[in-house]
């Protein structure tokens, strides 16, 4: 059953004590903890006399973790698996460790803690599955179909499985993992699956584009005209799909000065009344990255986007493993602003990231559904 809380509301004083309380935290944590090796030991794994209570312990621990101070943050855990406290947040000891095993891929470690959890509260103990490629709980977040290697001529194979997974699968998002190289004819390759979707209706979204955009940028060159125009029309409609509307207009003016002609016919955009292209979600959900930092200009203007079209806004962290601490608060804060009175979820969200952003609260009206491994 997932758990559901919602963070607490501050007054604007309330926000500078959190502050405040944050930056000593930090500057304590760093000394209090050494290297440990992943499987428990008795030192390891015993309570100290002197920790806080366990509502703190966690706090630290979430700290820890945005701060990637991974081993301190289990060797806390682990220690305050022993201290007295009401059950929901006794149980998030080991949601969180179980987090940590998968972040860090130590199975060993994950299977301990299971059966340790199972143990002491009677029930089944969680299963290992990977965090990355693990499923949403919620039905509504859009399957993921993976891209990674090479862009190139030889692509044809993996591009046509592509775009078969894509037509079964709509709605569906479309994710760029590292592209270790891409050349014009690759960048056709892919344009003709855009357009296949395209013909087929099918709605999709882009995830990792920044990594596909810096593979393609090297093969054009603003006043050189090649004869393959394939790499400025792909950039021309990622920039489009991925909402940078700054970035769109800049590359279409290059591309009519570099060329002399018109920029590319937009077809994807003329039938968007008949098959919308959200970024990163659906049309009742928003995916979140995987990380989320500073500067945030770019993702809340993309869940501005996203929140035009519905009543509700729901975001779904399925893939969040990070939100780093110096972006929480700005990020709280946007959504605040974007909401404009409506209700926000996040959904799917891990036990680390959601406990940070309950200390950090403010006046987010944001109410969270927990994700378990």
């Amino acid at each position: 059953m997932q758990h559901v809380r919602k963070p607490r509301m501050r007054t604007h004083q309330e926000d500078r004590s959190t502050s405040d309380k944050i930056d000593a935290i930090e500057s304590e944590l760093s000394a209090e903890f050494g290297t440990l090796q992943w499987l428990p030991t008795p030192a390891s794994a015993a309570a100290s006399k002197d920790l806080p209570e366990l509502s703190q312990c966690l706090d630290e621990a979430a700290l820890l973790f945005t701060n990637r101070q991974i081993d301190a943050a289990r060797d806390l855990l682990l220690q305050a698996r022993t201290l007295p406290g009401h059950e929901p947040e006794r149980r998030q000891i080991w949601w969180m460790l179980l987090e940590l095993a998968l972040e860090q891929n130590h199975p060993d470690f994950f299977d301990e803690m299971a059966l340790d959890y199972a143990h002491v509260f009677e029930t089944s103990p969680p299963q290992w599955k990977s965090l990355t490629n693990s499923a949403p709980d919620s039905n509504s977040a859009l399957p993921i179909i993976n891209f990674r290697g090479k862009l190139t001529r030889n692509s044809r194979p993996a591009l046509k499985q592509l775009q078969q997974a894509g037509s079964k699968h709509s709605p569906f998002c479309v994710e760029f993992g590292t592209i270790a190289e891409a050349d014009l004819d690759g960048c056709a390759l892919l344009l003709q699956v855009f357009a296949h979707w395209q013909r087929q209706h099918c709605y999709f979204s882009i995830a990792g584009g920044d990594l596909l955009t810096a593979a393609i940028k090297p093969l054009i060159l603003p006043g050189r005209r090649d004869d393959n125009d394939a790499a400025w029309r792909l950039l021309i409609e990622l920039m489009r799909l991925m909402n940078r509307h700054p970035e769109h207009e800049s590359l279409c003016i290059d591309y009519c000065v570099t060329y002399e002609v018109s920029p590319p016919s937009d077809a994807l955009a003329e039938r968007a009344a008949v098959s919308p292209i959200a970024p990163m979600g659906s049309a009742s959900t928003f995916l979140l990255p995987a990380h989320i930092a500073l500067p945030l200009d770019e993702l809340l203007a993309q869940i501005q986007h996203h929140a035009q079209t519905v009543d509700r806004i729901t975001l779904d962290a399925h893939r969040l493993v990070r939100l780093e601490l110096s972006a929480a608060a700005p990020w709280l804060n946007g959504l605040h602003r974007i909401a404009g009175g409506k209700p926000v979820e996040c959904r799917n969200i891990g036990f680390l990231v959601a406990r940070l952003l309950t200390l950090v609260g403010g006046n987010s009206p944001l109410t969270i559904i927990h994700r378990k491994p």
